[in-house]
């Protein structure tokens, strides 16, 4: 009966253990999830000539002329070479890319960007069968 005490003390110790360990592990993941969500500012706007992706939405314009827009990428089809852009107000105030209101599709003929970087896309605006389209000449993560 004794050496049953032992055991069961030894396997109480394991199961605090592994509880603690999931703990900490469940504290590390949300950690470094809210560090791969930027954290853009909106207080500050974005350099000088620099759009955000919902100034496209409320007047895209037709220019012929190249622009550089600030976005986060939200979502990626490497099939058609294109990537949905979100506005980083937009995703610091909803806390993730599902819940965008309006989404900047960018056909990009480079590597992708991930789904959560910060991105600085120049190109120009065009119209496509599937309405308007940036049509990016760069790419630079942020």
């Amino acid at each position: 009966m004794h050496e049953f005490a032992r055991e069961e003390g030894v396997v109480r110790r394991s199961v605090v253990l592994a509880v603690g360990l999931a703990v900490v592990l469940l504290a590390a993941a949300v950690l470094l999830a809210g560090r791969l969500i930027p954290t853009a500012s909106t207080s500050l706007p974005p350099a000088p000539g620099v759009l955000m992706v919902d100034d496209l939405r409320s007047d895209p314009g037709n220019s012929p002329d190249e622009i550089v827009v600030l976005g986060v990428v939200g979502g990626i089809s490497v099939e058609r070479q294109r990537f949905g852009l979100i506005d980083p107000r937009e995703v610091e105030a909803c806390g993730t890319v599902d819940c965008a209101e309006f989404i900047l599709p960018v056909a990009w003929d480079g590597g992708m960007p991930a789904v959560y970087e910060l991105v600085l896309v120049t190109g120009r605006v065009q119209e496509s069968a599937e309405g308007l389209v940036l049509a990016a000449s760069k790419v630079v993560t942020q």
